[in-house]
């Protein structure tokens, strides 16, 4: 039984991992990798979040280092790479975990549904998701900056 869970969680990471790739690799045209180690969370400055309901409830998270925000905004935007988080900056990143989670959607049942993004920015900052529970957690790097997906889940009440 514990080999299976542990085989099924395997799966999960590789799936959500190739969805991410996907996003970065075809929309964004950004070489990716698996991070070696973990990034503290006070490196990541920008965070974007899209929430899921229905049958499965719960979030996908993408916290961004600044630089690796300012890259990809100045490919979505067709503009000069920014220096600071701007509205910009912030429609960018809500775009990325928009992609994402709608990556995901197509894993989970029918009837869910997806809330708009929403970005934060700063240096000291928290997301607290009441009821959640971390599902995956997965680092990243790029020539660029590094980056984390987190996907959580809340219990259904």
């Amino acid at each position: 039984m514990a080999a299976d869970l542990t085989h099924e969680a395997t799966r999960q990471e590789e799936l959500a991992a190739s969805m991410v790739h996907d996003v970065f690799s075809t929309m964004l045209a950004l070489e990716m990798w698996p991070a070696e180690e973990a990034t503290p969370p006070a490196q990541y400055p920008v965070l974007g979040v899209v929430f899921f309901a229905g049958a499965r409830k719960g979030a996908v998270q993408v916290e961004l280092e600044s630089r690796l925000a300012y890259r990809i905004t100045a490919h979505l935007m067709s503009t000069s790479t920014p220096d600071e988080v701007d509205s910009d900056v912030c429609d960018a990143v809500g775009e990325v975990v928009n992609m994402i989670a709608g990556n995901l959607k197509g894993t989970l049942p029918p009837d869910t549904v997806m809330s708009m993004p929403a970005v934060v920015s700063g240096r000291s900052f928290s997301l607290s998701i009441a009821g959640a529970t971390q599902v995956d957690k997965l680092d990243f790097a790029t020539p660029d900056g590094r980056f984390r997906v987190t996907l959580v889940q809340t219990h259904n009440s």
